[in-house]
């Protein structure tokens, strides 16, 4: 299961998107104890995006793009990692 899902599939602007993805920078600067996320000793978010529309095939995903253009590098220099869900599913199996 996800975290966190920002509602990527509504027709908004990209900033809106990108306010409702603050909260994972806000958890990493957060002091977490251990065992608190999903998984065993992982910490952190799993975030829900979207590749389509709902009402339709093919839906505009700018603004997912765009917010992800802007949290990334952001996320990463406040040493997030990403990982796929098959990694994140065998670090829970090692723990």
């Amino acid at each position: 299961m996800w975290t966190r899902i920002p509602g990527d599939w509504r027709v908004k602007p990209a900033e809106w998107l990108i306010k409702q993805m603050n909260p994972i920078a806000d958890h990493r600067s957060q002091e977490l104890p251990p065992n608190t996320g999903y998984g065993g000793g992982l910490t952190g978010d799993i975030l829900c995006l979207h590749d389509g529309n709902y009402r339709r095939l093919n839906g505009d995903r700018a603004h997912t793009v765009a917010a992800l253009k802007y949290w990334l590098p952001r996320w990463s220099d406040l040493g997030l990692e990403f990982v796929t869900m098959d990694e994140t599913l065998s670090k829970t199996v090692e723990a």
